[in-house]
């Protein structure tokens, strides 16, 4: 089984590293790994920039602890490969306050960010509050029900979606009409 080391990055970021090789699969079938082809760890800081413009009152919760993310993937529907990530950052917004579009503008943004640089990225939605506050002791008046996964792809693996086909512009954008 694969363990974090929990490691410093240069970058000021704690990324955690696992045994080269080790990944887990994300929904999307993409194969994450917290080391990359070359085996350097995973060292990207998703949250760089300025973030704070899509929701003044969000908060990002960056968990590494292989005990967090493994309460973490308990806690959606869809979410039990979350635990193999290199990282999950989590978008808290307090309760009354939650804007969806907001969040999810502020996940596209690291997930644009991190793209670039050849780190594979995931959306996970979190469905269950009180699984989700156990985990990472979210105190009552905050809610978090998007995190985000990070990792480098591993394009070997036999099962990844980037050698399959992909269609062309021409057939995937439509213009006006469907027909």
């Amino acid at each position: 089984m694969c363990r974090p080391n929990s490691s410093s990055s240069g970058d000021g970021m704690r990324a955690g590293s696992r045994s080269r090789g080790c990944a887990s699969r994300a929904a999307n079938g993409l194969r994450l790994s917290r080391t990359g082809a070359t085996g350097e760890t995973l060292r990207h800081d998703p949250i760089r920039g300025d973030h704070r413009r899509a929701g003044p009152s969000n908060r990002l919760l960056v968990v590494t602890d292989q005990a967090v993310q493994d309460a973490l993937a308990d806690a959606g529907d869809f979410s039990s490969w979350i635990g193999g990530s290199a990282l999950i950052i989590g978008v808290a917004t307090p309760n009354g306050q939650e804007r969806p579009f907001d969040v999810g503008r502020q996940a596209q943004n690291m997930m644009i960010a991190v793209h670039a640089d050849g780190v594979g990225c995931c959306p996970v939605t979190l469905h269950h509050p009180d699984r989700v506050q156990a985990a990472v002791g979210l105190p009552d008046h905050w809610s978090m029900s998007m995190s985000i996964t990070f990792g480098y792809p591993v394009e070997n693996h036999p099962d990844s979606p980037l050698k399959g086909p992909r269609c062309g512009l021409d057939e995937l954008v439509r213009y006006d009409r469907w027909s």
